[in-house]
This record gives structure tokens, sequence and C-alpha cells, in this order.
């Protein structure tokens, strides 16, 4: 789809004034020169061809955002030039249907133009959620910045206390929050994965991770992970389908209940992951 962009205002105005002469110039010519044809003996197919480039005039004056005025100047001046020295020479059906021609492009390019416009604004909306989504990106980054600092002087605190199954619990905890906001800044990293997977133009790419060692990073503690060492899938697409697969279960789960995450290779070596 061809989007035409307005025209500069002063532009315009320019553009108008040399086409209001133009049709100045016009009128002269047919009023003085042109020799009206003999009425046809019968159906003729140029007044009508005649009437679709009017038509197409009107539809291109929209397009290209021609003020009314001149819209409506052209209208009067090629009616009333039909009307004065008529070119067909078919009687008073001439001027009707050039104001016909002249109607119907002023009523198809007002309902075009304003598709036109709607476009234009759904697409300048796109554009302010892309920059406040870059925007938002960067507050989201900061904030887990922030916050994994303060984990970290937590952590140097712990390290100075007395060992004790509270303390390395808790320093276990901190940690494992602390993967996921690394986690949560990467994606925000990765934002370009989302927008390839939402236009269907995502392209994967295979790489060996060690599956149950990040599937343990990924669940609390207390939770049991049975899953096989490694397997050669996309990086990303784990990544995604883990964390709404275990924020689901996070959400919906009975308080201090027990996660059980299993990943196993059926026959055709696809990798299945269950929660239980």
């Amino acid at each position: 789809m061809v989007i035409y962009q307005p025209p500069e205002p002063g532009l315009l105005a320019l553009f108008g004034s040399y086409h209001m002469v133009s049709l100045l110039l016009v009128i002269s010519w047919h009023c003085t020169l042109l020799e009206p044809t003999p009425p046809p003996s019968g159906f003729v197919v140029e007044p009508f061809a005649f009437v679709c480039v009017i038509f197409m005039i009107q539809i291109i004056a929209a397009e290209r955002n021609f003020p009314l005025s001149f819209k409506l100047c052209f209208l009067v001046v090629t009616t009333s030039l039909h009307m004065i020295v008529p070119m067909f020479s078919i009687g008073p059906t001439e001027p009707l249907l050039v104001l016909s021609g002249n109607l119907a492009g002023l009523v198809g390019g007002y309902a075009l133009n304003s598709d036109h416009q709607r476009l234009l604004g759904m697409l300048e909306i796109a554009a302010i959620n892309r920059r406040a989504d870059s925007r938002l990106n960067h507050v989201i980054k900061g904030q887990c910045g922030g916050a994994n600092g303060f984990i970290s002087a937590i952590l140097a605190r712990l390290d100075t206390e007395p060992e004790s199954a509270f303390v390395k619990e808790l320093r276990e905890s901190l940690k494992d929050v602390q993967g996921m906001l690394n986690d949560a800044a990467d994606w925000c990293h990765s934002r370009e994965v989302f927008v390839q997977l939402e236009s269907n133009r995502y392209v994967s790419k295979m790489s060996r991770i060690s599956l149950r060692s990040y599937l343990k990073t990924q669940v609390r503690p207390s939770d049991t992970v049975d899953s096989i060492e490694e397997v050669v899938v996309d990086r990303n697409l784990v990544r995604l389908f883990v964390h709404e697969a275990l924020s689901n279960a996070f959400k919906y789960s009975e308080p201090r209940s027990t996660l059980s995450l299993k990943a196993f290779l059926e026959e055709g070596k696809h990798t299945w992951l269950r929660e239980a």
C-alpha cells in the first residue's frame, strides 16, 4: 500500500494557485477556439470517457489533499464550460454527466481520504507505542538493575552473618530472585524476539543447552526437577515457554505447594515439558 504524505502548506497554496490560472486558461481556450462536434447519430463513448477522467482528477485531488476550494472550483468550471460551449453536442445530458462525474469524484475522494487519514493516524499511534515501549524497557532494565544491586548488598551482608539453615535458605532464595531480575533485563534486551514471533518472521537458532541446570535455576529450592541433561533447542523459545509455564504454575498453585517439573524426550526426539 502506498501512503502519500500531505504536501507542505506553502507548496500546496502555490500548486493550487497554479491550477487556478490553468483553469482560467482552459476556460478562455474552450470558449474561443473550441468548435462543438456535430450531434452524434447514436451512442458514443467519448462523453463517458471524459466523465471518467473528471472522476479520476477529483480522486487524485482528494488523495493529494488539495483544498476543497480547488475541487469545488474545478466542479463549477467544468460543468459551466459544458453548459456554455458543449464539447460533445449531446444536449442537456452533457453538463449533467460532467456534474455527476465531479460529484462522484468528490464523494469517493472524501471516502478514500478519510480512510487515508485514519490509516495515517493508526501508523502514528503505532509509532508512539513503539517509542513508549522503548522507554518502558529502559525503565524496567533500570529498576531490575537497582533491585539487583540491593540484593547483592544483602548477600554481601549475609556472608558476614553466622551460617545457619535460615541464612542458607535466604541466600539461595535471594540468588533465585537475582536470577529472575537478570532474566527480566535480558528479555527487555530480547524484545525483538517478541516482535518477530508476533509477525511470524522469527527464525529459530538451535544451540546445545543444559536443560536440567537451567530448569533448576527457574524454580524454588523446594520444587523438584526431573529432566534430561542436555538438548539442542532454540534457547529463546525455551526461555519463553518455561517462563510462561512457570508463571501460570506459581499463580494458580496452592500456597506452599511443591512443583514437580519434568522435561523428557519422546519418540521422534521432541522435547516435552510438564509441571505437576
